[in-house]
């Protein structure tokens, strides 16, 4: 008789994001999911975890692989109050990660491209870090962090770092406000020089899976297999909306930084 294949548990911090969900729906095939949530008893297998306040955090369960892709994600709060943005993406989420590194769970921490200088090309693995607006910034601190810990006790092969070009869909912003104004012929600006390589939660969701189910330890980079700027992506969205007119190119020399990054990209 054939052995009964015992499923892993794999925790998914952060799993009220977007693409938590999305993760959570595709690992739910091969494993057993959990997942942290601020939603006190949402079920059996959510544990309860405010990134505001980790102090009393724990959990008997062994987890096998521990994907992180929660923290503050929002431009404008990084931004707008950096002190919070600070405290649980650079203080309490090396802290959770380090938790269960010491139990010898393979961490994977999902970071982004913006880590790069902002963007007129898309980076590659030899390409040096250069992080230049908040969000950024914070991601590659708490990279750095996680990776000196990993480092310093020999965990390195049970850590690896995704970092993520834009996923998108129809409630990705800036595309949610851009389809909004197609439908009402609101006309509306788009970047000329800056560019992207749109992916889909599915598949980041896809990537992350095989990392983990490989246990790949390093550095990984996902972005779509064709750069678009802005400009010509909203194009594309007018041609759809069978508009003419509606979009026209702006240029990001001839905007602040903080705007690019609240609204656009």
């Amino acid at each position: 008789m054939l052995k009964k294949f015992k499923r892993k548990k794999v925790l998914v911090v952060g799993g009220d994001s977007r693409l938590g969900r999305v993760l959570k729906k595709k690992l739910n095939k091969d494993f057993i999911v959990y997942e942290t949530t601020r939603k006190i008893k949402k079920s059996k297998k959510s544990i309860f975890l405010e990134l505001g306040d980790i102090k009393n955090f724990k959990t008997n369960i062994l987890f096998d692989f521990v994907i992180v892709v929660g923290g503050v994600t929002d431009y404008k709060i990084c931004n707008n109050n950096y002190n919070y943005a600070y405290k649980i993406n650079c203080k309490n989420i090396p802290k959770i990660a380090k938790y269960f590194l010491k139990k010898i769970s393979f961490l994977l921490f999902i970071s982004t491209n913006t880590v790069f200088k902002y963007l007129k090309k898309i980076p590659n693995e030899y390409d040096k870090p250069n992080p230049s607006f908040n969000y950024s910034k914070l991601k590659f601190i708490t990279e750095k962090k996680i990776s000196k810990f990993a480092k310093k006790y020999n965990l390195k092969e049970n850590f690896s770092i995704l970092r993520l070009s834009k996923n998108v869909d129809k409630h990705t912003s800036p595309f949610n406000i851009w389809i909004k104004s197609l439908s009402k012929n609101k006309k509306f600006q788009a970047f000329e020089d800056l560019y992207f390589a749109p992916i889909l939660f599915d598949d980041s969701a896809s990537v992350i899976i095989k990392i983990i189910n490989k246990k790949l330890s390093g550095i990984f980079h996902l972005s779509g297999e064709k750069d678009y700027n802005y400009y010509a992506f909203a194009k594309l969205l007018e041609k759809k909306f069978n508009k003419k007119n509606i979009v026209s190119k702006i240029n990001s020399n001839n905007i602040g930084i903080k705007l690019i990054y609240n609204h656009y990209i």
